[in-house]
């Protein structure tokens, strides 16, 4: 066992057959943050001793250690077969040691975990019902809905009353109540979460609450923590969690400290990346877009603040506040200024109003993020009917829709310089410029119901 290269620390307990200790090897998080562990062994040790790896010295005998990669070992008797348990907290070993009583204090062997881990999967999986079919699309199913079922992560833990409390990532202290980590909104904002609401209300709405917590903890809306705020990719879609949440009928949170805290999202930049704040408000507030190249992403950022504008004018209007209904509504068609009738095609435009010059709707990168002109066009959610209007109307709209499936599947690597996953993803795929693998274009086979040929989303997405 051991901490890498970071701060860690070992006690060995040889009466007890336990180990605990804590690692710290994050970067970022607050200070005071540490991963507190415990574990038990079934079997008795032989020997033990701990070691650090700055020196690659060890010291047998010893219980304890504390430094920079500190580890520990034991030994056993040759041949025996032994079973450890483990618990984690990041509030203290103390919790650990409840964590782990609770959850695995009555198991003797690890079958009965095994077992009792099988059911709280089958009892969550079972919440949807798939009939017909075959096995093999019924299991594809099942293995998805497992898939979005791993995150987001709780981190709060349970205290010896019973209680929800954690160790913030955003301040370094501990509070009572519930958190959430390990997610990035950009990637979980258009199906994940909408999903979540649906199936586990209860546990949404902690989440929903947990958001403005951490707001109030760091001074910003989480867009992406792993487990602290790393601001991730584009927009900023932690309204968009409260804004759907809202309208599905929770009402777990302050709607109007919701609209504050996006107010200030949307008009200020934040210092851990381009979606912890907004990247290019400033011209986006008075030109109406995100000017490229003067900010890296720019067609893709204008196009998901149009839509975080709108979850903002959605929510001030459904709690009847005038005042953010008028700075939002101003600003939730801004995507229009990106469109480009001469070839139907979201497009890089500059501070001066000018189109980029050597138009590629194939090349990635650039005014986009992870993905094309192709992929990016489709990115209206809350006006599709305008965006048909400005493409020409449902045929042409739906012609357009035919040609992301039959164009040839050829790639620009654009600014990427080289073949990202996601490139090759959609290479392997074959289905044109349709890149399933990747988050901007995936609703788009469902756009044919808002453009009178819904057998046509059928075809595609039955496939």
């Amino acid at each position: 066992m051991d901490g890498y290269t970071g701060l860690s620390g070992v006690e060995i307990f040889p009466e007890q057959q336990m180990i605990t200790g804590f690692v710290n090897n994050g970067h970022g998080f607050q200070r005071g943050w540490k991963n507190h562990f415990v574990l038990y062994f079934d079997q008795p040790f032989t020997a033990y001793g701990t070691w650090e790896n700055e020196k690659n010295s060890v010291e047998a005998g010893s219980k304890k250690a504390e430094g920079k990669g500190r580890g520990a070992y034991i030994e056993f008797k040759p041949g025996v077969k032994v079973q450890v348990k483990t618990a984690s907290s990041y509030i203290s070993i103390e919790q650990a040691q409840l964590t782990l009583q609770k959850e695995l204090g009555a198991d003797k062997k690890l079958e009965a975990t095994k077992d009792r881990a099988e059911k709280v999967w089958n009892q969550h999986l079972k919440r949807i019902l798939v009939e017909g079919d075959s096995e093999e699309d019924k299991a594809t199913f099942y293995s998805c809905f497992f898939r979005a079922s791993l995150f987001s992560r709780a981190f709060y833990e349970i205290d010896k009353n019973g209680k929800p409390y954690y160790f913030s990532p955003y301040d370094g202290k501990v509070h009572e109540g519930y958190m959430f980590t390990d997610t990035g909104f950009w990637d979980t904002f258009r199906a994940q979460f909408p999903l979540n609401v649906l199936m586990y209300p209860t546990q949404h709405g902690r989440y929903m609450q947990a958001l403005l917590n951490a707001q109030e903890q760091c001074g910003w809306l989480p867009s992406w923590s792993f487990p602290n705020e790393q601001g991730s990719m584009v927009g900023n879609h932690a309204i968009s969690l409260l804004a759907d949440a809202w309208a599905k009928g929770l009402r777990t949170f302050d709607p109007q400290r919701a609209l504050d805290a996006y107010y200030h999202e949307a008009n200020n930049k934040g210092p851990w990346g381009p979606a912890n704040g907004r990247d290019g408000f400033k011209d986006y507030n008075s030109i109406g877009y995100v000017p490229y190249p003067e900010v890296r992403e720019a067609t893709a950022k204008t196009l998901e603040y149009a839509y975080n504008d709108f979850c903002g004018y959605a929510l001030a209007k459904a709690v009847n506040n005038k005042k953010y209904q008028d700075s939002f509504g101003q600003k939730m068609f801004n995507y229009k200024n990106v469109f480009d009738p001469a070839t139907l095609f979201m497009r890089a435009k500059d501070r001066k109003g000018n189109w980029g010059n050597n138009f590629d709707p194939v090349e990635w990168g650039g005014p986009f993020t992870e993905g094309n002109a192709w992929h990016w066009v489709w990115s209206v959610f809350h006006d599709m009917n305008g965006l048909i209007n400005l493409v020409g109307g449902d045929e042409k709209f739906c012609a357009k829709l035919d040609s992301v499936f039959t164009v040839p599947n050829t790639v620009n690597v654009g600014t990427y310089g080289f073949m990202i996953h996601e490139m090759t993803e959609m290479v392997m795929a074959n289905m044109g410029q349709y890149a399933h693998g990747n988050q901007p274009i995936q609703h788009m086979p469902y756009l044919y119901n808002y453009a009178r040929q819904p057998w046509k989303s059928q075809q595609r997405t039955g496939k």
